[in-house]
Order: structure tokens, then sequence, then C-alpha cells
């Protein structure tokens, strides 16, 4: 049974109300004094609001003063760091962070916050990392072994190794106990599949990825990486990212006409 105390998780998002756009006659009626300010909440909120307590790239607005205010009162603070959580889609591709995670106090320490990579999305999704209960020592996670990729596998080689092996095990006799027999027989297995099966396969395969899409999502992946220290980069990421939805629906259709042909 965990001892660990339970902590109270709020999610919400508050629409942001263009002001600049005459069509847009929305009133903005969200007050945060009806948040919840126990010391075990932790508010995990999209506000469409700005303050320097957790966005440094956007000046403070109306909602993201209410809500400093609000934290300075019920002495909660941001577990944000200095990174944008969301970079805009058009000219000048500005950099923000309309997102905010909120905590009491008391927990100063125990939060880890941290932004993960955006896919197509213009936000960026977040990581929170709370200790509970006794502070315990940080293990460092051991790295896994990739996985094999059976789709690149050489089956010729394999089975070639397999019976080459199987040949030379010494025979079994009636001394032969099971277990030395399928620990003979599980080497010569593994041994083949190391040598004739490579890895690196994904976690889930997906049967139409290949190279001209691999390629086009790691360059994608490296224009977002510069556009967040350099918006001038949001062009070329954004038109790499089209590419990127291109070559997928592509390569879906062809992967898709293939398995149907056969």
């Amino acid at each position: 049974m965990c001892d660990a105390p339970k902590i109270n998780l709020v999610n919400m998002y508050v629409p942001p109300i263009r002001r600049g756009d005459l069509t847009d006659t929305r009133v903005q009626n969200f007050n945060p004094d009806h948040w919840p300010a126990g010391e075990r909440t932790f508010i995990c909120a999209d506000i469409s609001g700005h303050s320097p307590a957790w966005d440094r790239h956007t000046e403070e607005d109306e909602l993201g003063r209410a809500v400093g205010e609000w934290c300075d009162g019920a002495n909660f603070m941001a577990a944000n760091t200095s990174q944008p959580t969301r970079q805009s889609t058009a000219e000048p591709y500005t950099l923000s962070a309309p997102v905010v995670t909120l905590h009491h106090v008391r927990w100063a320490g125990r939060v880890a916050w941290h932004p993960q990579d955006a896919l197509s999305s213009d936000h960026r999704p977040i990581l929170v990392d709370i200790t509970v209960g006794e502070r315990a020592p940080r293990q460092q996670r051991r790295r896994r072994r990739p996985r094999l990729s059976l789709a690149k596998a050489d089956w010729t080689e394999y089975d070639r190794r397999v019976e080459d092996g199987v040949r030379a095990m010494p025979p079994w006799t009636e001394h032969t106990s099971l277990r030395e027999a399928n620990d003979e027989l599980t080497r010569v297995i593994l041994e083949a599949a190391e040598a004739a099966i490579p890895r690196g396969a994904r976690k889930t395969p997906k049967p139409w990825w290949n190279e001209e899409v691999d390629a086009a999502v790691r360059r994608r992946n490296q224009l977002r990486g510069l556009a967040r220290t350099d918006p001038g980069q949001g062009a070329a990421w954004r038109e790499a990212e089209r590419e990127v939805r291109t070559l997928i629906v592509e390569a879906c259709r062809a992967s898709w006409r293939d398995f149907t042909s056969q």
C-alpha cells in the first residue's frame, strides 16, 4: 500500500480573446479566484495569459497579471522554466509560454518541468515530474537495447546459421537433460538472430515508413530545434512540416496499394 500523499490535479484551458479582431466580441470572464488552493493541488493550464513569472518571451497581459496576483495570495508558484511552450505558425513565428504549471510553495524543489518535442502542433506537450512521499535518490535510467528489426532481417542468412548451428550441436542422448537441450538450441537461435537481424526497430512498426519519410522527419525535427532559438527559421520549419505530412500520406497510400494487391 502506498503511503505517499494524494495530489489534486486541475487541468484547464482558457480560450484566447483576439483583441485586435473586431469580429471577436467575446468577454473574458475567467477568474482564478475560483481555483482550489490546497497544498496538494497542481494546476496545469493553458491560460492564454502571460506573466514574467513563467513567460519571458511575451509582455505581461491582464490575464497573466491576475494569475500572478492569485499565486502571491495563495502561496503558489510556477514550475515553468524559461523555455517556451508555443511557437506561432505564422510570421514572425514568435515564441511564448501560455501554458503554465502551478503548485504550492511547499513542493518547491520536488517538481521538475520538461517541455517535450511536439509533432505538428504549435504547442509543446509538457512532462511534469512530481516527487511525493520521501525523497528517493535519483537512479540513472538504464538504456535499453534497440529492438530487433524483423523487416530488415536477412532470413536466408538466419536459416543458414541456425542449420549450421544445429548440425554442430553435440548429439543428444538419453542422458541429455531437457534443460541442457533447450539451452543449447536457444543459444544457436540467438546467435543466428544477432548475426542476421539488425537492431533499431520501432516499438510500433509502421509498414509505410520508408527512408524518404525518415529523412524528411529528421530534417523537420532539426529545423524545429533551430526555430526555438531563432524564430526566423520558423518558415523553414513549417515548410518541412508540410512536406512530412505530404510524404506520409503518399507513403500510406502506396503501402495500402501494395498490401491489397498481394
